[in-house]
């Protein structure tokens, strides 16, 4: 059974079912985003992952010089957790970088403490991790729904430009994002 995800505007519509789920209970893209959504976290098709990050009281967000690394996510306490970004990175990149540390806390918070500290996040080669591969895919998720890259295709008649920048991601995530759902060919 193939799991729908919906566009982002849809999801406010989304039947709560039982107890609301906090925030550290999240663990699949569409709770992720329903929550988000829910949150008011998320402006148009834009997710502020900042404000997320901000907003609770397990996270702190710092931004630092971390050599030519993109980011981190380590235990700083019990239960609590510091996501650092690349502050020389562009913003659309320290965004896919705040998406897949979050990603690590939703899906490998027993496993943090083992992940490396200061990593490259997008390396594509045939050894990546599969944490890392995980996460990559689940940060990609959160910040360009599959229903979502249909519609914003449709809508702008496939300019990657266009969708990137309404979705505030760089155009290699989308264009890779993209080829991945089979909305582009590779090469």
């Amino acid at each position: 059974m193939k799991r729908i995800i919906r566009p982002i505007q849809s999801l406010k519509n989304e039947i709560q079912i039982g107890t609301p789920v906090t925030f550290a209970a999240l663990n699949t893209e569409e709770e992720v985003l329903n929550y988000l959504t829910e949150e008011g976290f998320v402006r148009g098709n834009f997710v502020d992952l900042e404000a997320v990050i901000e907003a609770n009281d397990n996270l702190k967000l710092i931004k630092s010089d971390l050599d030519g690394k993109d980011g981190y996510i380590a235990s700083v306490g019990e239960g609590n957790y510091e996501i650092c970004v690349n502050i020389n990175h562009p913003k659309n990149r320290q965004r896919f970088t705040m998406a897949h540390e979050l990603s690590h806390y939703f899906l490998h918070r027993n496993k943090i403490s083992g992940l490396k500290t200061g990593e490259k996040i997008l390396f594509r080669g045939v050894n990546i991790d599969p944490i890392e591969a995980e996460a990559n895919r689940f940060a990609a998720a959160i910040l360009m729904p599959e229903e979502l890259i249909k519609i914003l295709m449709d809508e702008h008649k496939g300019s990657i430009i266009r969708i990137a920048r309404e979705l505030q991601v760089s155009t290699e995530a989308l264009t890779y994002r993209a080829e991945k759902l089979g909305y582009l060919r590779n090469g």
